[in-house]
């Protein structure tokens, strides 16, 4: 792919964000969000006289992966200022209203001049872009200026267009990295078959923040109340799919069974439609389930707090193109977790299967199947024991990736 090329797809990409933003508010929020962006970039940061350092996400999901080492770089450089910056309304939205950063900033899409004025405003002394973000123009400035820039938590597969023939801007970009930390030696030998050595492998940030996460985060006694004796199933992140999948699938489970359905997207049109499937099912908000088996959660950010409850968790996602959600979070609490056949491009699911910590199921019966196998021929206390073992190998990324910057002595 040619820089020309790129340019085209990238002014293509906002005439279409242009127009879905008539009728779609995430599109709205992002077109709206860019509106004299770089005027309010200057507002903000013109009596700023701190050092700086630039984290970049796509979105929420990406930020989480990134929060342990963003916390661990704070108190490593605490006379710093950090500048937080994301490409989606889903990451900003949330993070912006929390105030926990110096300053929170949506990214100026990608070309020469938006991108070489905003490395001016910001003047970081170090970057940090996290997994699969990768812009060429700034990347390109980044390295012309000599500014440190790290790909932080990145994984790679063969599929991926920079290891095809008409790859080679995502090649070039790659090669502006100071430094690449990748999750796996496989993510590694592919970037080493393309002559692309600063690389080391890590591991996953994320597994460093489910564990703090649990650590720090209790049950909520209502929800334990609602469980009672019963054994209860968590339903994380669900889509329409996952739904009717359940739905199916309560039918069969039992009366010891009870069931928490928490939507990866809160909206009146598909919590009608969650009710229809579970027609005696209450809502969160409603506070009435006393007589009820199963509870659809019409707010967000429970569902860390709700798998502290859970008895097994199924995570959405798995039956749609784009895959599984985050199973990590529930795992942590060794906890059985099922998830739908779309899984194989992430590799914390393919660990969470390998250690019989989690079970991929098609059909109904390969979910009774592994709830079978789960409650009577896997010991709580062998699941316990390999649940332990499997977060304690993989967690310490964060620790690992402070050591390579600084061994690297790059001028943080």
């Amino acid at each position: 792919m040619s820089v020309l090329f790129y340019q085209f797809a990238l002014f293509f990409y906002r005439m279409a964000a242009q127009v879905a933003a008539l009728t779609n508010e995430k599109a709205h929020l992002f077109i709206d969000g860019r509106n004299n962006l770089l005027e309010y970039v200057a507002g903000c940061l013109q009596f700023e006289k701190r050092p700086r350092i630039w984290l970049h996400a796509a979105s929420l999901g990406e930020y989480e992966q990134a929060f342990p080492l963003l916390k661990a770089l704070k108190i490593k450089y605490p006379n710093h200022a950090f500048i937080v910056t994301f490409f989606s309304p889903s990451g900003y939205v949330p993070i912006a209203k929390k105030a926990e950063h110096d300053y929170v900033f949506y990214l100026p899409l990608d070309h020469k001049k938006n991108s070489f004025q905003f490395i001016q405003l910001l003047q970081p002394e170090a970057v940090f872009f996290i997994k699969y973000e990768s812009w060429y123009f700034y990347l390109k400035y980044l390295n012309d200026l000599n500014i440190p820039t790290y790909l932080v938590s990145a994984i790679f597969n063969s599929n991926q267009m920079v290891f095809k023939w008409y790859g080679g801007i995502f090649r070039r970009m790659l090669n502006c990295y100071s430094h690449i930390m990748v999750q796996d030696e496989q993510s590694k030998l592919l970037l080493h078959k393309q002559s692309i050595s600063k690389v080391s492998v890590v591991g996953d940030t994320r597994f460093d923040r489910v564990v703090e996460h649990a650590l720090g985060t209790k049950s909520i006694d209502t929800i334990d109340s609602f469980k009672a004796s019963s054994k209860l199933l968590v339903a994380g992140s669900t889509w329409l799919r996952d739904e009717r999948f359940l739905a199916q699938l309560q039918k069969v489970m039992g009366i010891d069974w009870k069931l928490i359905v928490v939507p990866h997207e809160i909206n009146t049109t598909h919590i009608l439609q969650i009710r229809k499937l579970f027609p005696g099912a209450s809502l969160w908000s409603e506070e009435n389930w006393k007589d009820s088996s199963t509870i659809i959660i019409d707010t967000i950010g429970l569902l860390n707090q709700i798998y502290a409850s859970a008895d097994m968790a199924w995570v959405g996602g798995g039956f749609d193109i784009e895959g599984v959600h985050n199973v990590i979070e529930p795992a942590v609490r060794s906890i059985p977790v099922l998830f739908g056949p779309v899984y194989d491009a992430y590799r914390e699911a393919n660990l969470l299967i390998e250690n019989k910590l989690a079970s991929s199921c098609e059909t109904i019966e390969e979910v009774l199947a592994a709830i079978h196998f789960y409650e009577v021929e896997f010991s709580t206390s062998e699941f316990n024991r390999k649940s332990a073992t499997f977060f304690e190998q993989e967690k310490g990324a964060t620790a690992r990736i402070l050591e390579i910057i600084s061994l690297k002595s790059y001028p943080l």
